[in-house]
């Protein structure tokens, strides 16, 4: 339903007013789709200069890379020893260039 005197650029005005103070303090993956999303959306409203802009600044921040190795080791003996032993290593990290396209 479209209400008078309501139009898309102020929608996505008011959303990249809403998303700029979050950049600053918000984890970078949910920022950087937000970014992506933004740029989209003033594409759609015919504004390529801030859409490329919104683009360039989510592909600068990366994307994040998460990774998990477990190591379980068993060891038994006929009598006496038996038991695990292992390891874990996590890492979550964000690039600091991102792809360029």
């Amino acid at each position: 339903m479209i209400v008078p005197g309501w139009s898309w650029r102020a929608v996505v005005n008011a959303a990249a007013d809403r998303v700029e103070p979050l950049a600053e303090t918000a984890w970078p993956f949910p920022v950087a789709l937000a970014l992506l999303e933004l740029s989209d959306a003033f594409a759609q409203i015919n504004e390529p200069a801030r859409a490329n802009a919104y683009r360039q600044r989510a592909l600068a921040i990366g994307t994040p890379i998460t990774g998990m190795i477990v190591r379980v080791m068993m060891f038994h003996s006929l009598s006496r020893w038996n038991g695990m032993s292992g390891w874990i290593l996590r890492i979550f990290c964000v690039p600091f260039c991102g792809p360029s396209l």
